[in-house]
């Protein structure tokens, strides 16, 4: 300290006797000697985030049933907004970009790699809905995206009949990448959800491995280090859950295994976080449909080279937000050509067809999607005695008179195929055990061309009361019944039916899988059955627990 007070002496009095044009070389000479850098300075860095868009680009009815909401073009005005604001700004998407809307559904996911193109993303990683179109749409997909795609944990090894645009398409999915921000290395990688072979059939993702995420980041993680980043972002297609990890979701075990990771930024769950610790992360979600828009403040000190600040808010993309004129100009012609095909009647029903009470009751509409389901299989070929499957998304309502595309949207929000499995009785309870163990929750499905009575208070294998054919006759042991499921559900539904995944590996089940979609099993349903005259059957009844009987007393 006495030679830095001495140096700043010295150039005191040079001061004096030479004028300031003569200070500095005594100045910098002080600087030296004290032991600090010439330069340091903070640096405020700014990451702008999206998450689970479906394919959403104008504004639109939230869960919660709130309307003129979120959309990537009023996402897009906050963001130039930002950028002309903020200096140092980085901006990625953590999955689930382009499935999920009727105008990405008629583009193949085009319009939306468009639209990341002109907002210039940084990154992009990969969802579990980026690979319900196969592989040749994906990697048509990532061929024409010019944002980094991230993947730390998915590996490709190409097939023998693998085109080389296939192999020169996912080779661009990369681990991580580092950035240079104002001279400040930010390290980011991503990671897609492990949980993708849960839900898709294999021929969607075949060549295609997923890895443990802890077990991939241990290879990356050092390798971003060594590369020189000096602040460590993971963009993660993985949800943030109380109660713990899943298959699909891994993020507490992440953040024990690497404290070292300065931020996390989800998606997935379709949830909002605007702060939450995690262990030693930042961890933050911007919901879905563009509902919010993410942003990540860091500071960065020079002089020590480290994060000395970190905050993170979510900017509600509402009417206050307008959407932004140029890019809807750019998309304009297939929003016309969407709403155009969704305009369309295909039909008509002389019923309301409707879902009261959720999926555990039986419902008109649950029986729209089974006979359709049973006839469009039908018509290629198969054999079908009964339809597995769910209500695909609650509280929709048609009501008598004319059907448009617009209707079968909201009936069938994402693609399916479908398939057969042959099945025996013991095979059908089997199933039907399993199912209404998941009664209460909105996981149950309906029944379709067998009449059972269920008690799901019951302890496994006493579930199933009664199982017969729609004359109520019991099922022939010998015999092996055509029940059609969809893909999701063939898949194992995220491990909620692996009693399926389990039927559809066995050989005797004799699995088919058909080139037919859902919702076009229901459009051409409804075009050849107009109007349509859906009722009830009585397919499955519960049996509840005994109430106690209300006595009265005599005055």
């Amino acid at each position: 300290m006495k030679n830095c007070k001495k140096s700043f002496e010295i150039a005191r009095q040079s001061s004096h006797q030479h004028g300031m044009k003569h200070i500095l070389p005594f100045f910098f000479a002080w600087l030296m000697v004290a032991g600090l850098p010439l330069f340091a300075r903070n640096v405020n860095i700014t990451i702008v985030h999206t998450t689970d868009l479906h394919g959403t680009l104008l504004p639109t009815t939230n869960y919660d049933g709130q309307p003129d909401t979120g959309g990537l073009l009023r996402c897009a005005t906050a963001i130039k907004k930002i950028r002309q604001e903020t200096p140092n700004v980085l901006l990625l998407d953590a999955g689930d970009l382009f499935q999920g809307a009727p105008v990405s559904f008629l583009t193949q996911g085009s319009v939306m790699t468009r639209v990341v193109n002109q907002l210039q993303y940084n990154g992009w990683a990969l969802g579990n809905h980026e690979f319900d179109w196969g592989m040749e749409q994906l990697a048509a997909r990532l061929t024409e995206t010019q944002c980094p795609v991230l993947a730390a944990n998915l590996h490709y090894l190409p097939p023998n009949t693998a085109s080389t645009g296939m192999i020169r398409a996912f080779a661009k999915v990369q681990p991580y990448i580092i950035r240079q921000v104002d001279g400040v290395n930010i390290g980011i990688i991503g990671l897609t959800t492990p949980g993708v072979p849960n839900w898709s059939r294999p021929h969607l993702i075949s060549g295609l491995t997923f890895e443990d995420s802890v077990s991939a980041l241990r290879k990356t993680v050092p390798k971003v280090k060594a590369a020189g980043a000096q602040v460590l972002v993971l963009l993660a297609h993985q949800g943030y859950r109380e109660r713990g990890d899943d298959h699909a979701s891994q993020l507490k075990s992440i953040a024990v295994a690497f404290p070292e990771l300065a931020v996390i930024i989800g998606g997935h769950s379709h949830r909002f976080f605007t702060e939450q610790p995690l262990n030693q992360s930042l961890y933050t979600q911007a919901g879905y449909w563009g509902g919010a828009l993410g942003r990540v403040d860091l500071t960065y000190d020079n002089a020590s080279k480290r994060l000395i600040s970190r905050r993170s808010t979510l900017v509600a993309m509402d009417s206050t937000v307008p959407v932004d004129a140029s890019l809807l100009a750019s998309v304009k012609p297939d929003l016309d050509r969407t709403e155009t095909f969704l305009s369309q009647k295909i039909g008509e029903t002389s019923v309301p067809l409707e879902t009261p009470n959720k999926s555990k009751y039986e419902s008109t509409l649950f029986n729209l999607l089974a006979e359709s389901i049973a006839s469009g299989l039908q018509q290629k070929g198969g054999r079908v005695d009964g339809v597995f499957h769910g209500i695909l998304r609650e509280n929709i309502a048609i009501s008598p008179g004319p059907i448009r595309m617009r209707d079968v949207f909201q009936l069938v929000p994402y693609e399916n195929t479908l398939g057969i499995l042959q099945l025996n009785t013991s095979q059908i309870r089997e199933l039907l055990e399993n199912n209404a163990k998941l009664y209460a929750s909105g996981q149950f499905r309906g029944f379709w061309g067998f009449l059972t009575r269920l008690k799901p208070s019951a302890s496994i294998g006493h579930r199933v009361i009664f199982l017969g054919d729609p004359d109520g006759k019991p099922l022939d042991p010998n015999r092996r019944y055509g029940i059609a499921f969809n893909s999701f559900d063939l898949a194992s539904a995220g491990l909620r039916f692996e009693i399926v995944r389990h039927l559809a590996n066995l050989p005797e089940c004799q699995i088919v899988e058909y080139d037919l979609q859902t919702r076009d099993a229901v459009a051409s349903y409804i075009q050849q059955h107009s109007p349509l005259q859906i009722t009830t059957h009585g397919w499955w009844q519960t049996e509840r627990k005994p109430q106690a009987r209300k006595t009265s007393r005599s005055p």
